[in-house]
This record gives structure tokens, sequence and C-alpha cells, in this order.
């Protein structure tokens, strides 16, 4: 069974995480994980923190020789910016707010810090879950099992114009404003039988709808031609399902891979909507809980876009996601017995 926690604040030592179930004789590649975290790091529109930060993976234990040994791994991504800053009007739209109601820290009056919920909240912990994913990708990888992702649309203009899209990004830094956009991750070679049909709980849709909606600045998912289904008559989506040298195939795949809450054999796509940054100090107001008087935001380090980055951590989950399925379904300890079973 698959299970991941970390830990760790925006501005802690650093990041910290605890993946367990990753098979007997997995040789780990620390390069192609650095390789996710530093695609993440990076990006149009990024801010000034991503200059100072080096993110690396460092496994602290579960690997022997670089080759895991069936126990939990341990890994780390440590921070160089450390210096946190106290705030007390709550940026809306963040967790500032609602996570401090939660905690009952504005029923004690005075002398509020939102800071305490910002680093627990804040998008720096997508560095960890990147690195998990990443691991994740690398046993999928031995299954003939693909990731790609790539971006849409930032704020509707479509990304194939990059040089619009940086002026535009450039533009919104000086106004002192954010943007969010659209993006895609695609599964390559999944077959089909993953996942489950009979109980809400074991789709895998469903599973990885909750999974890419737990990434900060998701509001939204669709699968397959999603959204546009409400468009459509059933005649014009059906996926014709047709035998090619006693093969199963299908001649388009708009239901996205998956059917009924299992997987098809087909690619996986997934599409998802990035909500623009909270952070915005243009004419946006709030309420000083210090004061109980309106305030302007407090200026803070943040992004002016992160739908680069926000895709290489929906691919990260998902791969997670996908791999928790698998090893549920075929409950293999070994990566040669996993090999095996999966490819019977």
């Amino acid at each position: 069974m698959i299970k991941f926690n970390y830990g760790g604040f925006s501005h802690s030592e650093g990041m910290y995480g605890i993946l367990e179930g990753i098979p007997f004789g997995l040789k780990i590649d620390e390069f192609k994980i650095n390789e996710l975290l530093k695609e993440r790091q990076f990006g149009l529109g990024r801010s000034e923190r991503q200059a100072a930060e080096v993110d690396k993976i460092k496994i602290l234990s579960g690997i022997i020789d670089g080759i895991s040994v069936g126990a939990p791994l341990v890994f780390c991504v440590n921070n160089k910016v450390k210096d946190r800053v106290k705030f007390s009007v709550p940026r809306p739209n963040h967790a500032d707010l609602a996570g401090a109601i939660k905690n009952g820290m504005i029923d004690t009056g005075g002398d509020v810090d939102f800071s305490i919920i910002s680093e627990a909240a804040s998008g720096r912990n997508t560095v960890i879950v990147s690195a998990a994913g990443a691991i994740c990708m690398q046993v999928l990888d031995k299954l003939g099992i693909e990731f790609a992702h790539r971006i849409i649309n930032i704020a509707g203009i479509d990304y194939k114009d990059k040089d619009g899209i940086e002026k535009f990004i450039e533009g919104l830094r000086l106004l002192e404003d954010t943007a969010g956009g659209a993006g895609e991750v695609v599964v390559k070679g999944l077959r089909a039988g993953v996942g489950g049909y009979a109980s809400l709980n074991d789709k895998l849709d469903g599973k990885l709808a909750g999974a890419v909606m737990s990434v900060p600045s998701i509001k939204a998912i669709e699968i397959g031609r999603g959204k546009e289904f409400e468009m459509l008559l059933g005649s014009e989506c059906a996926d014709e399902i047709y035998l090619d040298a006693k093969t199963i195939k299908r001649k388009s795949n708009n239901c996205g891979g998956i059917e009924g809450g299992v997987s098809n054999g087909q690619e996986i796509l997934v599409r998802f909507s990035v909500k623009p940054l909270p952070s915005v100090f243009k004419d946006i107001k709030s309420i000083d809980f210090n004061t109980l008087q309106k305030a302007n935001l407090k200026k803070l380090r943040t992004d002016v876009c992160a739908v680069e980055s926000v895709s290489c951590v929906v691919k990260a989950v998902i791969a997670i996601e996908i791999l928790k399925q698998i090893i549920l379904q075929f409950n293999s300890s070994t990566m040669d017995k996993l090999i095996k079973d999966y490819e019977a």
C-alpha cells in the first residue's frame, strides 16, 4: 500500500516526506527527481524566491546503494529562504482567515498572526509532493506507464503565444496582479482494469479528481472531454468498440481512458483549471484583525503566475495515485513481482 505523508513549513529548515510502499529493488535516479523539482521551481511568473532556493532531494533512508529496500523512503528538500514574515491582514482567497477561524485564533482577540496558517498552507509544500511523485513515476516507468503535461492557456491566452504571454506576465508584475490558467496531464501505457466499478470509493476517476483538487490553486478538473459532455448527445460521444486482430480498440477517447471508474487501456486525459494566486496588492481590501479596521494587504513575496509549476505538481499527484491503485490491486512487494503480475 502506497502511503505518503509530509511536513515542514514554507520558511522552516526544509520540507520532509515519508513515502511507504515503494517495492523492493527499484534503482532510484535522483537526477530525474531533481529535474522535476527544477521544472516546478522555475517558469513564467514565478517569484524572486525561486532564484534563492536550490531544490534538490536528499534521501535520508529507505535505500541502500541507490536501491529501494522495501522500507519507507524518508527524504527532504532544504529551504534556503527562512525569513517568516508575520502579518495580521488575511489575504482573500487564501487559507489565512479560514484556517485561523478553524483553529480559534480569531476568538482570542488581538495580535493575530496569519503566517501561522500560511506557513503550512503555502504552495512551498508542493516541492516535497513533487519529489514523491517523481519517485512513483520511476516505478511506473518500469511498467511502461509514461506521464506528460502541457499548458493550455494562461489567463485565456493560448500557450503557444509565448511572446504574448511573457509580455502579459511582465505587465501583471508591474500592476501587482496575478493570473491563472489551464493545463493537461496525459498518462500513456496504463493497462485496462485499474480502478473499480462496484463502489464509489474505488473509482479511478474519483481518486484522480480528489488528488488533483488537493493541489493548491486547482479549482476545476475534467477527465476526457469533461465539460463538453453537457453539450453533447450520447451518439456524439460514445467511444465505439471494435476488434483489430483480436485486440480490443476504440474509435475515440471521449471518456479520457476511464469507463465506469476503471481504466480501459487508452490514454488518461486530465485537464485542470488554476485560479489566480491570492496575494494580490492591487485595490484589494481586507481587515487588520489587530485593529479590526479596513486595511490594504501587506506586500509579501508571491508569484505572478504559477500555472507551469502547478502542472508539474498535478503530474506528480496523479502518479502517486495511480501507483497507489496498482499496488493495492496487485499487492506486490518487489519490483520483479510487480512487473510480472502487472504484465500478466
